[in-house]
C-alpha cells in the first residue's frame, strides 16, 4: 500500500502515536468480553481504566452502550454480608475462600430502576485466561438494610497495555 501511495506522489499515513499514560493511571485500559447473554445485553464489552486518586485505587467502567461508572476502592468485601437475604458469596456464586473487593460508586450508574451505590468486584486468577464477576448494588452498602442487587455481570478479560492493542 505504501509503495502504491508513493508511486502516486502521496505519503502513506503516519502510524498513530502511542497514547500517553496520564499520571496516576496504572494501565490504559482493560477490555472485558461478556460471558453471559444477560451481560451482553446489559453492557456489551466493558472497558475499565484503573487509576490511583487522592483517596486511593479507583476504576472507571465504560460500556459500549455509553454508560459510565466511576468507583473508588473501599476494601475487601465481607462475603458473608447479606443482600436481600443472600450472602455476597451466594449472589456471585463464589467458592469458599474467595476474596472480592468492595467499591463505592462515586458517579454513574449500571442499575435499572435504582442508583448504584456500590460494586463488588471478583476477579480470580485462572490458569487459562481471566474472569470477572461484578455485583452492582443499590440502596446502600452490602449488609445495610435496603441494599439490593441491581445486576450480576460476568466477563472474561484481555488486557491491553500501552495502547498497542496487544493482549497481556
Amino acid at each position: 500500500m505504501a509503495m502504491l501511495l508513493a508511486a502516486c506522489g502521496q505519503k502513506p499515513p503516519a502510524p498513530a502515536p502511542a497514547r500517553p499514560v496520564p499520571p496516576g493511571v496504572l494501565s490504559l485500559e482493560w477490555v472485558y468480553t461478556p460471558a453471559t447473554a444477560e451481560t451482553t445485553a446489559a453492557t456489551g464489552p466493558l472497558t475499565v481504566e484503573p487509576s490511583i486518586g487522592a483517596a486511593g485505587p479507583q476504576r472507571v467502567l465504560r460500556t459500549v452502550h455509553g454508560d459510565t461508572l466511576e468507583a473508588a476502592l473501599v476494601g475487601e468485601a465481607d462475603l458473608a454480608a447479606n443482600i436481600e437475604l443472600r450472602s455476597i458469596a451466594d449472589v456471585l456464586e463464589l467458592r469458599p475462600g474467595a476474596r472480592a473487593m468492595l467499591y463505592r460508586v462515586d458517579a454513574g450508574n449500571l442499575c435499572i430502576g435504582g442508583q448504584a451505590t456500590h460494586l463488588i468486584w471478583y476477579e480470580p486468577e485462572l490458569i487459562e485466561g481471566r474472569s470477572l464477576a461484578l455485583a452492582v448494588i443499590a440502596g446502600g452498602a452490602p449488609g445495610e438494610s435496603g441494599s439490593t442487587v441491581c445486576r450480576v455481570l460476568r466477563y472474561t478479560r484481555e488486557r491491553t497495555g500501552g495502547g498497542d492493542g496487544k493482549a497481556q
